[in-house]
């Protein structure tokens, strides 16, 4: 059996190192930002959407998207109207907090520097990135054929859990 204090150390290294990851994954999306021109943009546009970002940058929208919402979870960015529809939020330079909380920063990471790429890459393409919001996956199960779906009450930072229905 493991002791108590053997648990907690593990617990404490296993957090340090997702925090040291999403630290990490912030940095790399903020140099992507100044090597593809994002800041820039976004300093001469004032609020602009994704795809006057993608415009400006030559970058896809959906890309420009997941950047900007990356920031925004990281507090790097601020969207005037998150409760709009993805493709009419405004973004603009600065905001100093992070509203995003830990895991939603670490997965936005992850998705702006592989996730996203990586299935853009793919023919067929579903731009796909690590952050799956509701919208998405009622989207893609209705393109299904599912007449329904719900989320499921598991209790994990990490994953959401859906069951689809006919």
């Amino acid at each position: 059996m493991t002791a108590h204090t053997d648990l907690d150390a593990r617990e404490a290294l296993a957090e340090r190192l997702v925090d040291d990851t999403t630290h990490a994954l912030e940095m790399l999306s903020i140099y992507l930002g100044l090597e593809l021109g994002l800041y820039q943009a976004l300093n001469g546009l004032g609020a602009a959407t994704e795809a006057e970002i993608a415009a400006a940058t030559a970058i896809a929208p959906r890309y420009a998207r997941e950047w900007l919402e990356q920031q925004a979870a990281a507090g790097y960015l601020a969207c005037n109207d998150p409760e709009r529809p993805a493709e009419q939020r405004r973004y603009l330079l600065p905001a100093f907090t992070a509203p995003g909380d830990p895991v939603e920063r670490f997965m936005y990471g992850w998705s702006v520097l592989h996730c996203l790429p990586a299935t853009m890459a793919e023919r067929p393409m579903e731009a796909t990135g690590t952050v799956l919001r509701v919208p998405t996956v009622a989207r893609w199960a209705a393109v299904a054929g599912f007449a329904e779906f719900e989320v499921l009450p598991v209790d994990n930072p990490f994953w959401r859990f859906y069951r689809m229905h006919g």
